[in-house]
Order: structure tokens, then C-alpha cells, then sequence
């Protein structure tokens, strides 16, 4: 169980996991079906979602640091890593005073005043009651 929001991206879930979309299993063993104008959508589609989840920078979170939180079963803590991971908690430090804004060089940290990035949170040495996900 991944412990994620209703709300958070599939395509954060299905990497958190290691594991592919439904259609792309189906793509693999059913190669007849990989000349359809839907499948070519599809593709456009999902790599569309992949761009979107590296310009977002959920890769740097806690739950692709490491893989314990995944194999050890009924860890206590696994909701704290993979919603850290999801939401990153930004707003939390930064300066900006709107609410869920686009990340941007312009975003600074209210504590330590360096730039700040979707998981500073988790690391600013003046707002440490979130470093211990990143240490997990």
C-alpha cells in the first residue's frame, strides 16, 4: 500500500512502486496493437505525464531516496514518506504568499532565505521539524 492521496498523480504512483500502466503491459504483449492512432495518443499522452513529473522534481523526494520504507511491511511511518514525496510541503517555506504556486528561481525560504525548491523543506537547517523524513 503506497498510502497516497486520491488526489496525487498516478504517474508519481506507479514510479514510487517501479511498476508500468495497464496499457503499456498490454502494448508489450499484444504488439499487433501498438499501430493504432489511439495507442499513438496514448504514448503522446504518457509522455506528456513523465515530462510533467521530472519538471515537478518528485524524484529528488524522500521515497526515491530510498526503497526501506517499500519492503519493510507494517512500517509505522510510510503515509509521513510518501505524502512528504507527493506534496513536497513548499508552501511551508516559502516566501511567496500564493497559495499553490508553480515553483520558481524566484522562490525563497522564509527561514533561511536560500532558493528554495519543492522539498527544502524537508532539509532547511531553520525549519527542521520535517528533516526526519529526508533521514529515512
Amino acid at each position: 500500500m503506497v498510502c497516497l492521496h486520491k488526489s496525487a498523480s498516478l504517474t508519481l504512483a506507479l514510479n514510487l512502486v517501479n511498476e508500468k500502466p495497464l496499457m503499456e503491459t498490454v502494448i508489450s504483449t499484444h504488439p499487433d496493437t501498438s499501430k493504432s492512432d489511439v495507442i499513438d495518443a496514448y504514448r503522446a499522452f504518457r509522455s506528456k505525464r513523465e515530462a510533467n513529473f521530472i519538471s515537478e522534481q518528485y524524484a529528488d523526494g524522500p521515497g526515491f531516496a530510498s526503497s526501506v520504507w517499500e519492503r519493510r511491511a507494517g512500517q509505522r511511518n510510510r503515509h509521513h514518506i510518501t505524502r512528504a514525496t507527493s506534496h513536497g510541503c513548499h508552501n511551508l517555506v516559502c516566501k511567496n504568499s500564493t497559495p499553490f504556486h508553480t515553483l520558481s528561481p524566484e522562490c525563497h525560504c522564509r527561514y533561511c532565505n536560500s532558493i528554495c525548491d519543492r522539498y527544502h523543506a524537508l532539509s532547511c537547517s531553520q525549519y527542521p521539524s520535517l528533516a526526519f523524513l529526508a533521514s529515512n
